[in-house]
């Protein structure tokens, strides 16, 4: 399954997909535009089936009912609602468009990479562990996160970032690159997540970008 969401500032495409047998999927995510901010979060049960699955929407509900809270309170009400459940490890980045900032927290192994315009990608080692109700401390990250800058963030049901052999063009919106790619990752037999974003550029900003690239 693919969804394209246009969140204001912000386009995001995701794709998704259940382990081969399963009617459900023990990954979960979600992505708002709330209070000048674009927050985009990703969750993986543990395990696969029902309870993976209910952990991970048990998760992504709290995000979707508490996206204004600040990160750290939110993975602290997200850890506590995991108690009792089977676990889940989640990852959450929240950008602020005018600011062209972003931060981003993470428990587990959901990997995110910022790519930026001039080449350099940032790929923060994720934190291990997972949400389960027992104490965690996780740690909030933060970088600049200017125009033309697009972030990947997946799952552990692929090996490696779908976009890790990828060129793609500044001019390329993620829905683009998503329908691009999804030839390559349709193969996928386990629960499996990928979401790929950036910001929207304004109709004078494009026109100054096509100018530079004539």
């Amino acid at each position: 399954m693919m969804e394209h969401l246009h969140l204001g500032k912000a386009d995001v495409s995701v794709f998704h997909t259940a382990k081969g047998g399963n009617w459900c999927s023990g990954d979960d995510y979600f992505a708002t535009a709330e209070n000048g901010s674009i927050t985009c979060a990703m969750a993986d049960g543990l395990g696969s089936g029902e309870e993976a699955m209910e952990a991970a929407s048990i998760a992504m509900t709290l995000v979707k009912e508490e996206a204004s809270l600040p990160l750290e309170q939110l993975f602290h009400r997200i850890n506590d609602a995991m108690s009792g459940t089977r676990g889940a490890v989640v990852s959450i980045l929240r950008i602020y468009p005018e600011e062209e900032q972003c931060e981003y927290m993470n428990v587990g192994n959901i990997t995110l990479h910022l790519h930026y315009p001039d080449g350099n990608v940032v790929r923060p080692v994720p934190k291990r562990g997972y949400l389960s109700g027992r104490p965690q401390r996780p740690v909030r990250q933060n970088w600049e996160f200017p125009k033309n800058t697009y972030f990947s963030m997946y799952s552990d049901g692929f090996a490696k970032n779908p976009l890790h052999r990828q060129l793609f063009s500044i001019h390329e919106s993620p829905e683009e690159i998503m329908l691009r790619i999804s030839r390559e990752i349709n193969h996928i037999d386990d629960d499996a997540t990928f979401m790929v974003g950036r910001l929207v550029l304004s109709s004078k900003e494009k026109e100054e970008q096509d100018q530079e690239q004539q």
